[in-house]
């Protein structure tokens, strides 16, 4: 049992870990020019987005006045919590556009790396402006520090994580975490449709289920073997005997509990035994593979035993005439 809740305790979080591992800096996007110049401000600032989108960054866009001096806006990178500012100056110069970008630590102001580019007025104007900007954050400085803030913001992530926190435990285990075992019987009648509900109206079903559950907080997984008995009932006078389903195979329930509440969502699947057997005739069977799946909703009385009901879904897959059909159940359960 230790090492089989280390393995899961282990996935668990090197999903977090990945999960927080997907760290997108913000960059403030600052483009600074002449206030007559707001369709090449748009033109500028669209670009400069698009480029620190590619390259896995989110982009503040703002715009502050033409007037306002590197030190003011690294300020306002600093209070908007981007650890990066993106300085865009540019000036219009006949056919020209003279361009300066820089790339800042908005924490400490020191400037990364610096472009200085005259831009050809044309069509291709973004596609100018997007090339110099590339060309600044495939500097070796740029990318060394976006890299440094990725972690930085992936251990802040990780550290805030509620899965992170409840897996985190000596020996990889989940502390908010608990094993334990899981049985459960239920009773149902079986509507049958389909093919199949030519010969058989209906069923009674009995099912059984027992396995072992992991909770962490109000999600619990449970997974085990589930095996089941049906009495199938023939159609009045076509079938002068009597005809049964047994199935058995693996399941896997799902569920979330608020209080003594508890829903749940379970599928199993595996083999299934049909026999039939007519009046002074030896029985014949037939096996086929069945998949079942459903819905549960249960509540906890006393002591881990709960009352429930459940509505499932079963499909015998036989090749002429599947069974097929809804079992509303009654179920009962306990956790230990």
């Amino acid at each position: 049992m230790s090492s089989v809740r280390s393995v899961v305790g282990g996935m668990l979080l090197f999903v977090s870990s990945a999960l927080a591992g997907f760290a997108q800096p913000q960059v403030y996007l600052d483009s600074l020019g002449s206030p007559q110049q707001a369709t090449l401000r748009g033109v500028v600032d669209g670009a400069a987005k698009l480029e620190l989108e590619r390259a896995g960054l989110k982009a503040l866009v703002v715009g502050g006045a033409a007037d306002l001096s590197d030190a003011a806006v690294v300020r306002a990178a600093r209070r908007s919590g981007s650890p990066f500012l993106l300085l865009v100056r540019y000036r219009t110069e006949s056919d020209t556009v003279a361009l300066a970008a820089s790339f800042i630590d908005a924490g400490s102001g020191r400037s990364l790396q610096e472009r200085k580019e005259s831009l050809a007025v044309d069509l291709n104007l973004d596609a100018h402006v997007a090339a110099a900007v590339r060309s600044l954050l495939e500097d070796r400085a740029v990318q060394e520090a976006i890299e440094a803030a990725r972690r930085a913001e992936a251990r802040e992530r990780s550290a805030r994580s509620p899965v992170r926190a409840a897996v985190l435990q000596a020996g990889g285990r989940p502390s908010g975490a608990s094993w334990g075992l899981a049985a459960g019987v239920q009773v149902a009648p079986l509507f049958l449709i389909g093919g199949g509900s030519n010969y058989f109206r209906y069923g009674a079903d009995l099912s059984l289920f027992g396995g072992v559950q992991l909770t962490v907080r109000t999600l619990s997984l449970q997974t085990g073997l589930h095996v089941g008995a049906t009495q199938l009932f023939p159609v009045a006078g076509l079938l002068p005997g009597s005809a049964y389903l047994f199935l058995g195979g693996p399941e896997v329930r799902l569920g979330t509990a608020s209080g003594a509440v508890r829903v749940a969502a379970r599928a199993s699947g595996g083999a299934a035994v049909i026999m039939v057997r007519m009046d002074g005739q030896a029985a014949q069977a037939t096996t086929v593979p069945y998949a079942e799946g459903g819905l549960d909703a249960s509540v906890e009385v006393m002591g881990g035993l709960a009352l429930g009901m459940e509505l499932d879904f079963l499909t015998a897959f036989e090749s002429e005439y599947p069974i097929m059909g809804f079992a509303p159940s009654l179920t009962v359960g306990t956790r230990w």
